[in-house]
């Protein structure tokens, strides 16, 4: 394993378990620090990113960082259909939740739990699942 990777990936693991201990901004000092990864580990790098603005509630950032990761997907020819529609799902799923966090909708959050529920095929549906459960619970308190 390269030096570069190596530390890429120690950024990645360590920018990973802030994230789950619910310390989002010790996460994104990890994710900064990575500098070029592989092809595949970018996939991962866009929505740990993404989920990290979320949390912090920079919602512009998060929308930013979601259309250059579809733009990064749709000028890919490398990845298979279905992966690809995964990912989409969860973009398109992802920027709701991020306009209804932004606008504090009940209904839409609840329309958008509905149809994460209903959806199959869709990269961190459980996240986003608990995400707008809690929205929902926010707003109704």
């Amino acid at each position: 394993m390269t030096g570069d990777l190596k530390e890429n990936l120690f950024n990645y693991a360590n920018s990973l378990l802030s994230f789950y201990r619910n310390e989002p901004a010790d996460s994104l000092g990890y994710i900064s620090k990575i500098v070029s990864a592989p092809q595949p580990f970018q996939i991962d790098i866009y929505i740990l990113k993404a989920k990290i603005f979320y949390v912090l509630g920079h919602y512009d950032s998060a929308l930013s960082v979601t259309d250059s990761f579809r733009h990064f997907i749709t000028s890919n020819s490398d990845f298979s259909d279905y992966h690809k529609q995964t990912i989409m799902n969860f973009l398109k799923h992802f920027n709701s939740m991020v306009r209804i966090s932004k606008n504090k909708n009940v209904n839409k959050a609840q329309r958008l739990l509905e149809e994460l529920e209903l959806s199959t095929n869709t990269r961190e549906r459980k996240w986003m699942i608990e995400m707008t459960n809690a929205m929902i619970a926010n707003e109704s308190a």
